[in-house]
């Protein structure tokens, strides 16, 4: 069974079924779209079904009901086309450098690029699309502007807190992502992402809070981990090791615990500050 058997099946039902792919980040998601009318629908993604279910009726039914739980978006398009709201809601992310025809521009970071996106809220889900030339000319966006904003906006949701601590207080059930100010840092490994903790690793470019973070540890220099495309962790640069030593940590932890759609690289890098330059063994 595989997806063209299921939009058939869809079909058959009376449901006008299509087959439909999204990429994120370098991976290749098979979905389909059940058209209704409307601007905006679910892609629903049948990998995961196919893989679980092997009675084509049951398959086709999980599809049905995912989508009957999603159809109704309620998602104001005006978020992505209204100019003003549309600058007030771009971010940056970052994701594995890919041919993808989006708004993007390469990182200090080898094997990383950042790109442009715009976020709008229905009830309590945040949906997000990446910023295209389209939308750009849509929203009637100078493009060096955007970029500008876009930076500004995610620089004021970025945060950083220290590993042990953010484990000890969501355990708890605690608010935790203070921002870390000189003379306060008392752990060596840090989470970098955003409030949300989603999309959040391109806080790496929030130059102040990394400086702050070095002078707390009177060094110049710190050790940058692309733990995900949610989130960074950086370690002051005290102990001197190889940057092979954090890559063979990458590298184990991107195998063994992240979704291949999240990762970044398999590298480690070593930020030199206040200037900003990005050492690569």
């Amino acid at each position: 069974m595989n997806r063209c058997d299921i939009i058939e099946e869809l079909r058959k039902r009376g449901y006008d079924a299509q087959p439909k792919e999204s990429m994120k980040n370098g991976v290749l998601f098979n979905g389909i779209i059940i058209k209704n009318g409307t601007d905006t629908t679910p892609i629903i993604y049948t990998d995961s079904i196919t893989k679980n279910n092997t009675d084509i009726g049951t398959a086709a039914d999980e599809v049905l009901r995912i989508y009957s739980e999603n159809r109704t978006l309620n998602l104001d398009l005006n978020s992505f086309f209204n100019h003003e709201r549309f600058m007030n809601n771009v971010r940056i992310g970052m994701q594995k450098t890919s041919d993808e025809p989006i708004i993007k521009k390469p990182t200090l970071f080898d094997g990383i690029e950042q790109y442009l996106y715009v976020a709008a809220e229905s009830g309590d889900t945040i949906y997000s699309t990446k910023v295209t030339d389209v939308l750009l000319y849509e929203t009637k966006a100078d493009l060096d502007l955007t970029w500008a904003r876009a930076l500004e906006n995610t620089i004021k949701e970025s945060t950083i807190t220290p590993v042990m601590k953010m484990l000890e207080e969501k355990a708890s059930g605690l608010d935790f992502l203070p921002d870390i100010e000189p003379g306060e840092a008392d752990h060596e490994i840090f989470v970098i992402t955003n409030k949300c903790g989603i999309k959040g690793a391109s806080a790496i470019l929030n130059s102040e809070i990394l400086i702050n973070l070095a002078e707390s540890f009177f060094t110049d220099t710190l050790i940058i981990i692309p733990s995900s495309i949610h989130e960074m962790l950086v370690i002051p640069d005290i102990n001197k090791y190889p940057l092979s030593y954090y890559s063979e940590m990458v590298k184990f932890v991107n195998e063994s615990a992240v979704p291949e759609y999240d990762r970044l690289t398999d590298i480690a890098y070593r930020m030199s500050l206040p200037v900003i330059k990005v050492i690569h063994e």
